[in-house]
């Protein structure tokens, strides 16, 4: 079945903000698009917010894991 056949989904009877992880991903694609189909308000976690904003056609809110960077500058590994 194409992703054009499936019916709609329906989320909420209003705008609701929801944030994804795995948006880029084979069930997140369809999960971001059928939301914003419905007329939710996306913000996706990506390490790639550029491709995933021009994925979606800037209709989404891109943030970044900051974590990655913290993380790496707090724990690094000892040199001992």
């Amino acid at each position: 079945m194409n992703e054009e056949n499936l019916p709609p989904i329906h989320f909420s009877d209003h705008a609701e903000n929801v944030l994804v992880t795995g948006a880029t991903g084979f069930i997140g694609q369809l999960l971001v698009r059928a939301l914003l189909a419905d007329g939710q308000q996306v913000t996706v976690l990506t390490r790639n917010p550029k491709h995933t904003a021009l994925m979606f056609d800037g209709r989404v809110h891109c943030i970044h894991p900051l974590c990655q960077a913290t993380c790496r500058m707090f724990f690094k590994p000892s040199m001992s």
